[in-house]
């Protein structure tokens, strides 16, 4: 039993190691796009529909870095060259001393109201902001749910476009998808998700024993 219980140590490390030095690698190559694209044209709008399946939302992004996390949403707005388009289904961040802003567009191109999920896979640790932009004020929105990680429930009136600034106080380096869920999926995907981690923390439970 001993000798299992070391063994899967040694794995479960070797895996989180491979996983840091992944996460590294593609932070590098955000930082380096970001850098060399300074007259990028900024994303497109997203356009929202009545069933959304995990929708990567990645290339409807505008990413900037500010130095400190006590800049404000309204003067990284005001600094019109700070945004570089994303321009990839996957975010790489962190860690930086200040803050990563993500902007990004949502259009109901519909006759009804559309609620949606944005789904982020961001560690609970890391401090989250969402703000709605509005005649170029950034106004504070909704506080994040945890399912287990951060999600925001949004909303969009028929043929409405709504603009969202998203503050991130990245602590250590992560790799995960921004993913746009209608209701009734994401809370389905929840279960799934929650059946599945239960399934594999019984058969690690077992090979160690």
């Amino acid at each position: 039993a001993g000798g299992q219980t070391s063994l899967m140590a040694c794995i479960m490390d070797a895996i989180c190691k491979f996983l840091r030095v992944v996460r590294r690698i593609a932070l590098f190559f955000l930082l380096a796009g970001f850098v060399a694209a300074p007259n990028a044209a900024g994303a497109a709008t997203f356009e929202l529909g009545e069933t959304m399946l995990g929708i990567p939302v990645g290339h409807y992004i505008d990413v900037a870095l500010s130095p400190s996390a006590e800049t404000s949403p309204d003067s990284i707005l005001a600094q019109a060259d700070a945004f570089r388009p994303l321009d990839m289904d996957w975010v790489a961040l962190g860690p930086v001393s200040g803050s990563v802003w993500l902007r990004f567009s949502a259009h109901n191109p519909g006759n009804t109201v559309i609620a949606w999920d944005l789904d982020l896979h961001i560690p609970l640790s890391e401090h989250i902001r969402l703000y709605e932009i509005r005649g170029g004020s950034a106004q504070p929105a909704i506080a994040p749910r945890f399912v287990p990680f951060p999600a925001f429930r949004l909303r969009a009136d028929p043929q409405e476009t709504k603009n969202y600034l998203l503050q991130i106080d990245m602590q250590s380096p992560h790799l995960y998808r921004v993913k746009a869920w209608s209701p009734t999926e994401f809370a389905s995907e929840n279960r799934n998700q929650s059946v599945r981690f239960g399934m594999l923390s019984g058969f690690i439970a077992m090979a160690v024993l």
